[in-house]
């Protein structure tokens, strides 16, 4: 994906993994920025599966009505989610909130030092919540539900 959108990335849009995250400063500039985008996956043959689209929004983020110029923000059924998100009682109630925090793990400063006491808790017969990991996990939830962590880089600095 990044061969073949080279030319697009940083300017207006990114690639993660097999996602494509176009972002433009106008709803007439989005529309024009996806058009260049569909005619180089066509000009190479790639193909988009429908049911996997999603257009004018953003990893549970929903853009600002009306001032596209200020970027997105967080849906705020996402931040209630995370923010209610019950003390695991399991490692497999772990692992699903660290599958979660992990993937916006980039955005979260010091990350892997937040979670090491979770993360320990993964280790065989090693899950007994404390203290220290009831800390971490609200660190986390915190960290998760400011909005400023998932705003669009300025790639001019």
């Amino acid at each position: 994906m990044n061969d073949v959108l080279c030319l697009f990335l940083h300017r207006f849009m990114l690639v993660f993994f097999n996602n494509i995250l176009i972002f433009s400063s106008s709803w007439a500039e989005h529309l024009q920025d996806i058009s260049i985008v569909l005619d180089a996956l066509r000009a190479h043959r790639l193909h988009l599966k429908h049911s996997k689209c999603s257009f004018g929004g953003l990893l549970g983020s929903v853009p600002r009505p009306c001032d596209f110029s200020s970027g997105v923000t967080m849906d705020a059924d996402k931040v209630a989610a995370v923010a209610s998100w019950p003390t695991p009682r399991s490692t497999h109630g772990l692992r699903g909130f660290l599958g979660l925090t992990g993937y916006y793990r980039k955005y979260i400063h010091d990350f892997g030092v937040i979670a090491a006491p979770l993360t320990h808790l993964l280790h065989k017969d090693a899950f007994a919540w404390s203290d220290e990991a009831d800390t971490a996990f609200q660190a986390l939830k915190q960290a998760l539900s400011i909005g400023p962590i998932l705003q669009m880089p300025d790639f001019a600095k």
